[in-house]
């Protein structure tokens, strides 16, 4: 049978414009730019008022707060109502992507222009640092030292700061601003790849846009912020391989999922196990799917969908050529649902149980078939050698599973085997305290509520809420139309299950010691979200109906994402606060900051220092001194407890410690506002008496005083004996 002899009944001119069809798609990208240059200037805007919002902030003027929000509906909005139309082309919707993208992530850089601010942050310069100063990879970091085993970040930063002579902080900045491009191409093409529809893929990007992290944890200088999107491009990286039909692009795609594990792996440690754990559930879940297609054929055969025997007795003409096909290459978005079917089953009629390559032949016009032919064809299930199973040009994942287990494991076991004990208590404690929680044995953690006790105000709780359940309607909507094809697609089956325990990730928030696992949790498991909502796409129809679903899309890009921004970051830190003060033509650092400088020029580098947890990273990076803070060891104890006991000067002997650094300011202990000049309110000094103990011992002498700031000099305690 031939399918040049088989036709099903075409499209009208009018249903093809209602549908969105190859023609009037086809028409949109003759336009050129579309509606990319007014969308620039909407998302400039709407940064401008960001930035005039932080500017507010800073000067400690009120209403910065509607302004920054209008700003970021500026930015979401247009966008994300352009993007589900159907005159909008496939370039059109990646460049939006790309420019919600990286709007987002301006948002982050105009919330502190003058360097990095964010905890995580400073760790990581001090690794670029070192790496620029000594030459050489796994430097000492007395703050966090896992981060130095993990050095993919910072070896790129270094090598671009090297090369272009630009300051670390110029040169992360555009690290983590391309792993931003990468991540948004990479969610785009995935969902677009496995939907079938350029549209789903922009509403995916969108979707993931709408993460309580990504706007500013997923955008500060991190290893995550690097590692995710690496992790993100190899799930499409093996998704490309297996539906590409060409030989060399599957290939290809191959090797650059093989270069792409390894740098995952070395460069952050969470990454690298969710990326083996997940290419292990694919490859579990595909051997579990072959199986049940073996077991039962028929069932199979029945999933997939039967064409109407009236359909297949008519000849198939050409609907359009490849080059008609550049704007929305879908059978979803461009045929009605009896042309798809129909189409279909005259496909499978004519191709019988032949190859992916032979199939190929029989529709030309298609620029690559196999996008979605897991969703409209079943394979016949043939038994292969297990070179064929374990080569690139396999379909599975058993190879690229395998190689990924390995590479995390070794760099575990030669590079990082601190990792372990680094993260086992984090998980053990988040797990425990959540079973005592349950059992109304543990407190909970007060929800929209900050560490440092600022209350969100009423009206976001009531945007987090809508969002929420503004989403949980998206995944219903995506879960269902997505329901029979996903069970025959071990990648859609997978991201379907991250996108459910997303959802049941959500109460864990109340737990005190798993709200930040769970909160971290939501950049790797959001990739399942972005897809199965995408799945719940308008479609676009004439008439006030389909203006009243696109502008649905624009207001729930919106909420989901102004509800994943209160949700992922604190009121209170959400706009700038004043980081320099320009007193005529001089710049005046705050207190830690200048500190920090003084003891690098006054006493050297390497001094053991110990510090309240924000100070301690300023005098990390900013004067590359050996500095603690925290329980480990108990420094925390030691500057905040009055009087001394007895054992607090035996460990600091016993840990050599040269110099303490009091902070007066209760600020200090925060690692996300410590670094910023506040203005005192009640409550906001330690006690006296906690400040001026070290005044009354004699094996500290004090060389600094900034008035909130004191830094004593302990070097006695060490030489002599300890004092009773």
């Amino acid at each position: 049978m031939s399918l040049a002899s088989t036709t099903v009944p075409l499209p009208t001119a009018s249903e093809t414009d209602n549908l969105g069809g190859v023609a009037h798609l086809y028409a949109g990208a003759s336009r050129g730019w579309g509606a990319i240059p007014a969308l620039i200037l909407t998302s400039a805007c709407g940064l401008a008022l960001v930035t005039v919002g932080d500017a507010m902030s800073r000067t400690g003027r009120a209403n910065g707060q509607p302004v920054f929000w209008l700003g970021i509906a500026l930015i979401v909005a247009p966008s994300a109502w352009r993007v589900t139309t159907s005159s909008a082309t496939r370039t059109e919707r990646i460049v939006l992507v790309v420019l919600v993208g990286l709007a987002l992530y301006a948002v982050k850089i105009v919330h502190d222009p003058f360097g990095f601010t964010f905890a995580d942050e400073l760790v990581h310069q001090h690794n670029t640092n070192e790496i620029l100063r000594t030459g050489s990879l796994f430097g000492d970091n007395s703050i966090l030292p896992i981060t130095s085993l993990y050095p993919g970040l910072e070896a790129l930063t270094a090598a671009l700061a090297a090369v272009t002579g630009m300051t670390t902080f110029s040169a992360g900045l555009i690290v983590v601003g391309a792993a931003r491009v990468m991540i948004m191409l990479a969610i785009y093409l995935l969902v677009e790849n496995l939907s079938s529809s350029t549209r789903a893929g922009a509403i995916g990007a969108l979707f993931y846009a709408a993460g309580p992290n990504f706007l500013f944890f997923s955008g500060q200088y991190s290893y995550e912020s690097l590692a995710l999107p690496m992790s993100t491009a190899v799930v499409f990286a093996i998704v490309a391989m297996r539906s590409s039909e060409d030989a060399r692009m599957s290939y290809g795609w191959g090797v650059l999922a093989l270069l792409s594990i390894p740098a995952v792996a070395v460069t952050h440690h969470v990454s690298g196990y969710v990326l083996a754990g997940a290419l292990s559930g694919l490859s579990i879940i595909t051997v579990l799917l072959v199986r049940r297609r073996r077991r039962h054929p028929e069932r199979a055969r029945r999933a997939a969908g039967t064409a109407t025997h009236d359909a297949l007795a008519l000849p198939i003409e050409p609907i359009a050529t490849p080059e008609h096909l550049v704007a929305d290459r879908t059978f979803g978005d461009t045929l009605a649902r009896d042309h798809k079917t129909a189409l279909i089953g005259a496909w499978r009629s004519a191709v019988g149980g032949t190859s992916h390559t032979d199939r190929a032949v029989y529709l030309p016009w298609i620029d690559r078939p196999t996008r979605f032919a897991d969703e409209i064809i079943e394979r016949a299930p043939t038994r292969r050698s297990w070179r064929e199973v374990f080569s690139l040009s396999s379909r599975e994942p058993y190879l690229l599973t395998c190689y990924t287990i390995v590479c995390v494991a070794l760099w575990l076991i030669v590079v990082a085997r601190t990792t372990t004990g680094y993260l086992s208590p984090v998980l053990s404690n988040a797990i425990s305290l959540t079973f005592r929680a349950a059992a109304k044995d543990a407190p909970t953690r007060a929800l929209f509520t900050s560490d440092a006790g600022t209350v969100s105000p009423l009206w976001e709780h009531v945007v987090v809420i809508a969002s929420v359940l503004v989403l949980v309607v998206w995944l219903m909507f995506g879960l269902r139309l997505m329901w029979q094809r996903m069970f025959r697609d071990a990648v859609l089956l997978l991201l379907a299950v991250s996108a459910v325990l997303y959802l049941a990730t959500l109460p864990l928030r109340v737990v005190p010691a798993a709200w930040e696992s769970a909160i971290r949790a939501s950049s790797f498991l959001f990739v399942g979200v972005a897809l199965v909502a995408a799945q719940a796409r308008p479609k676009q129809r004439q008439g006030g109906i389909g203006w009243i679903r696109l502008t649905v899309v624009g207001l729930s890009a919106t909420i989901i994402v102004s509800g994943g921004i209160i949700s992922g970051w604190p009121t209170n830190l959400r706009l700038a606060s004043p980081y320099r003060l320009a007193v005529g033509s001089t710049t005046i650092d705050p207190p830690p900051t200048a500190a920090a400088r003084w003891s690098k020029t006054a006493l050297g580098q390497g001094n053991r220092i110990g510090a309240e947890p924000s100070d301690a990273r300023l005098l990390l990076t900013y004067a590359n001194q050996t500095a603690y803070a925290g329980v480990s060891p108990d420094i925390d104890d030691i500057l905040n407890a009055a009087p001394l006991d007895s054992w607090q000067p035996e460990l600091l002997k016993q840990q050599h410690f040269r110099f303490l650094l009091t902070d007066r300011r209760q600020v200090s202990s925060d690692v996300l506002s410590g670094y910023f000049f506040a203005p005192p309110r009640d409550g906001s000094l330690r006690p006296p008496e906690v400040i001026s103990k070290f005044e009354h011992v004699p094996w500290a002498d004090r060389v600094f005083d900034s008035g909130d700031l004191v830094l004593y000099d302990i070097h006695r305690l060490t030489d002599e004996q300890s004092p009773p």
